[in-house]
């Protein structure tokens, strides 16, 4: 039991650091063994995808690496379709391949800024891990 706890210490962690690698994420997982990773951001002004429906962005991206999995906007959650009409403000959630994350996410003007710096609460076992995370890549 220790072992899965353990473990479980380390993942939420691990998630934490992540989250601390771009300042304008909101959500940040990894799938497909680290090939795919799902982030959220919220929409801002001058974002170059405000008020454009999410199939013409296949045509504007120079390489359709990304799904718009949902979209938030106010209370109502919208999945992505092809007429989905992205705009400022709106919480998008999209799932991208890990090498494009950056260029995604600059697309929907959430922040790419890397984080220079973190400041985390608390003395836990699980600050302690994400502080160590955040050391070792620099």
């Amino acid at each position: 039991m220790s072992r899965d706890f353990s473990d479980l210490h380390i993942r939420v962690a691990q998630q934490a650091a992540r989250l601390a690698e771009y300042a304008g994420v909101t959500e940040h997982a990894v799938f497909a063994h680290g090939r795919l990773r799902l982030v959220a951001g919220v929409v801002m002004k001058g974002a170059a995808v405000a008020g454009r429906q999410v199939v013409d962005l296949r045509h504007a991206a120079a390489a359709w690496n990304f799904i718009v999995a949902a979209v938030v906007r106010g209370e109502e959650t919208i999945i992505g379709s092809g007429d989905t009409t992205i705009e400022v403000g709106d919480h998008v959630v999209v799932m991208v391949e890990v090498d494009r994350v950056r260029d995604v996410i600059g697309m929907f003007g959430i922040d790419t800024e890397e984080v220079a710096r973190v400041v985390i609460l608390g003395g836990t076992r699980i600050a302690a891990m994400t502080a160590d995370i955040l050391l070792d890549k620099g």
